[in-house]
C-alpha cells in the first residue's frame, strides 16, 4: 500500500516537533476514519503524545448530576432538546459520592 506523500512529510515534521499547520490538519480530515492514512495519523499521534508526556497521563470521568434536554439543539449531542430521548433527573448528595468513589476504585 502506498501513503500520500504529504502525509508522508506531515507525519514525520510531527515526529520532528513540528505541529501541522492549519492546511495540513484540514487536508488530513478529509481521509476515511477507516483509511491507512487515519490509522497512520492515529499511531503517530500516539506515539507523539507518549513521548511528550513520558508515557503519563490522566483519568477523568463524568457523572451525570443533572440530566436534562439542552436548548442548544445540538445534532452531536445525545442532550440536545427536541431530539434526546433522557427524562430529567438530579443525582442525591449519596448518590454522587457513590460514584466517585466507584470511578476511584478503578484507579
Amino acid at each position: 500500500m502506498n501513503v500520500d506523500k504529504r502525509v508522508q512529510a506531515i507525519f514525520e515534521a510531527a515526529q520532528n516537533g513540528v505541529a501541522p499547520n492549519r492546511g495540513d490538519c484540514v487536508f488530513l480530515l478529509q481521509f476515511s476514519e477507516n483509511s491507512l492514512e487515519a490509522a497512520l495519523l492515529r499511531a503517530v499521534a500516539d506515539v507523539s503524545t507518549r513521548q511528550r508526556f513520558s508515557n503519563a497521563g490522566i483519568v477523568l470521568g463524568q457523572i451525570g448530576v443533572e440530566i436534562a434536554a439542552r436548548p442548544g439543539k445540538c445534532k452531536f449531542c445525545s442532550f440536545g432538546e427536541g431530539h434526546t430521548a433522557f427524562e430529567p433527573s438530579a443525582m442525591s448528595d449519596e448518590d454522587i459520592l457513590r460514584c466517585a468513589d466507584t470511578a476511584l476504585s478503578f484507579l
